[in-house]
């Protein structure tokens, strides 16, 4: 348990036996109290990433936004975006209440309605706007034949073509041919590793466990939070010569680069 969890129950502890001596407690209230704490420490207890790693390894879930796979943090959020620019607090910042750079404000209105909300800031799988461009990713995909980022003239009438099949219309049956393929249901894997879960391919729910409780996907340890100070370590350069430590490049740009066994 962190330093700052055990000093608020010790702080906690001695308010109470500090009331206490004032005036003792009913035993109500001490259940109360008692139950209160044991409230707070359960709740930050179960919002741990490691717990969470575990009760979605567990639920054989293990998608976008589950375990922690989840989104990165920032402390250039929705919230700090509004705190300053949103004045009449509506949900929206409008041109006008965020003046100057008219680039920055269209980089961040995504949807291009002509106000920033807190839609435009979502990057979770499910936000709209990414289900959008994923689609239309895939669309581009299949047209541009020559994948150079660019869809010609040319390769917009071979895309006609291919799927009028003669026609000289589309209707939306031909354009449902664009789609990717829907994925066959779980379970239909064939050949696979019999520690894997079926039909995906990736390790059973044991073995994923397993790897949790050994460090093997990741530390139980959790990282700083956005605004808390880094832990200091020390490593050796590539070429063995000297050492650097985290702290020596502190008050500068520093970038941590970690590698993902995906």
């Amino acid at each position: 348990m962190p330093r700052f969890q055990l000093l608020s129950f010790g702080v906690a502890f001695v308010m109470l036996a500090g009331t206490a001596r004032a005036q003792p407690p009913t035993p109500d209230a001490c259940v109360v109290q008692a139950k209160r704490l044991l409230h707070e420490g359960l709740a930050w207890f179960l919002e741990r990433e490691a717990v969470l790693m575990a009760r979605d390894i567990a639920r054989d879930r293990l998608g976008p936004g589950d375990g922690w796979f989840r989104l990165s943090q920032s402390r250039y959020d929705w919230k700090w975006l509004a705190f300053r620019f949103d004045k009449d607090n509506d949900g929206c910042i409008f041109p006008k209440e965020l003046p100057g750079n008219s680039g920055v404000f269209a980089t961040l209105d995504r949807d291009g309605n002509g106000a920033i909300t807190a839609m435009d800031l979502d990057w979770s799988a499910a936000a709209p706007y990414l289900k959008d461009t994923a689609l239309a990713g895939q669309w581009f995909g299949r047209t541009d034949a020559d994948a150079n980022g660019r869809i010609s003239r040319q390769e917009w009438d071979a895309l006609f073509d291919k799927l009028a099949k003669g026609k000289d219309y589309l209707t939306s049956e031909d354009l449902k041919k664009l789609l990717p393929p829907t994925p066959p249901p779980k379970g239909t894997g064939k050949g696979k590793d019999p520690s894997a879960k079926s039909g995906s391919g990736m390790p059973s729910p044991a073995t994923m466990m397993y790897g949790l409780l050994t460090g093997e996907i990741g530390s139980l340890n959790e990282g700083p939070r956005p605004g808390q100070r880094a832990p200091d370590f020390i490593l050796p350069t590539h070429d063995g010569t000297r050492q650097i430590s985290l702290k020596d490049f502190r008050g500068k740009p520093v970038v941590l680069i970690f590698g993902s066994f995906t």
